[in-house]
């Protein structure tokens, strides 16, 4: 399932887009029950049939048509919203809410349009603490939302969030006021990974001659209510504008020479440093327990190569990492100088110092099992591949 909403399956493309950032939601806050249920809901529906592994060919009445109608005998589109009106009752006859509340979710990025899978995090999210659904909330918003998708039109390629945050981290004085944020609105973000200051007054200036905020009232207060729900985003009220809060400093590195992206790299750094206070109260690497002045996010399959095969979402799942001190610990594991058995237990190559050997065996040094769940497991076994290729 994750490497579907990752693949590089085509976007079904309409010519026409629109001006503007279209947003709708039917609710916006994200931890509601009726937000969760509906969300495992439709997770349960795509599962049930399979839905994720069809084509779209299988998915719509006609390919060849200008605008696109599920063929019900493989969605059961209709089956889907009577499930949700039987549980979340609200529809006036057009059963237009209950359209616009699965639109919500792929608005959001959770769910594809033409139910085609659903985010990595989308599962996780319902179980989840508040605190890692805001992480979860934040990855799938950044990557995988478009306010102009919905069930039946997919404009995936057009992720407005993901440009707005990235003219946030590239801003001067990293903040956006309200009408800058109006001026963005109007600008199309295709193939476009943010906007310059320029371009940001002439929008702004273009939006009051329009009226634009007059008209689209609503959907400026939507996309502030999901900015205000976003990790390393605060907000000042009077006047209306968001800023980079204080930890985004030590979790969002510069844009440097590799691929990696700085916001979502953040949060994966942040999911670590969190499950490190909720198991040992404080920062400490997952291998020795000792405290530093220094620690790396060390991935277990190599980031470079998960983003070679455009697995994005490995690269940045959190479980595709353990903490560890800077030094000797992350680059024996880093040169696949060093691996972990299935316990959780260190094993050596044979170009590792002798005293890192000792101290690692004396101490009873591993990975303990609050932090070695399956999933890592799962990643490490790669590791060990290329472990044993390293030092065979």
């Amino acid at each position: 399932m994750a490497d579907l909403i990752n693949s590089k399956k085509s976007v079904v493309r309409n010519q026409k887009y629109e001006e503007y950032w279209k947003l709708t939601l039917s609710q916006t806050n994200f931890n509601s029950p009726q937000f969760i249920r509906s969300l495992k809901l439709v997770i349960d529906h795509i599962d049930k049939y399979d839905l994720s592994n069809k084509e779209f060919d299988d998915l719509v009445e006609n390919v060849n048509a200008k605008k696109f109608h599920f063929n019900n005998s493989i969605v059961h589109n209709d089956e889907l919203a009577q499930t949700l009106r039987s549980v979340f009752s609200n529809d006036d006859a057009s059963g237009a809410s209950t359209r616009k509340q699965l639109n919500t979710f792929i608005k959001l990025g959770f769910i594809r349009p033409f139910y085609r899978g659903y985010a990595q995090g989308a599962k996780e999210y319902i179980t989840a603490s508040d605190l890692d659904r805001k992480r979860i909330f934040s990855d799938i918003v950044y990557s995988y939302s478009s306010f102009n998708s919905s069930q039946t039109f997919d404009d995936s390629n057009n992720n407005q969030v993901h440009f707005l945050i990235n003219t946030l981290l590239n801003k001067k004085n990293k903040k956006l006021s309200e009408q800058e944020i109006i001026g963005l609105m109007n600008i199309d973000t295709h193939h476009k990974a943010y906007a310059t200051e320029k371009e940001i007054n002439q929008n702004i200036a273009y939006s009051g001659v329009i009226d634009f905020e007059t008209r689209k009232y609503n959907q400026i207060k939507y996309i502030g209510n999901i900015l205000k729900k976003m990790n390393f985003i605060s907000f000042n009220k009077e006047p209306m504008e968001f800023f980079l809060t204080k930890d985004s400093g030590e979790l969002i590195e510069k844009q440097g020479p590799t691929k990696r992206d700085p916001y979502r790299f953040g949060l994966m750094k942040k999911a670590l440093y969190d499950e490190s206070f909720s198991v040992y109260k404080k920062k400490v690497s997952w291998l020795s327990k000792k405290e530093a002045a220094a620690y790396v996010v060390s991935h277990i399959r190599d980031s470079a190569d998960a983003l070679k095969n455009w697995d994005y979402d490995t690269a940045y799942n959190p479980n595709n990492a353990i903490l560890l001190i800077q030094g000797d610990e992350d680059t024996y594991f880093d040169k696949k100088r060093m691996t972990f058995d299935e316990q959780g237990r260190p094993v050596f190559g044979p170009n590792v110092l002798d005293n890192f050997v000792k101290e690692c065996q004396n101490n009873g040094y591993s990975l303990d099992s609050a932090i070695y769940n399956v999933e890592r497991q799962s990643f490490m076994k790669w590791h060990n591949q290329k472990f044993r290729l390293k030092n065979k």
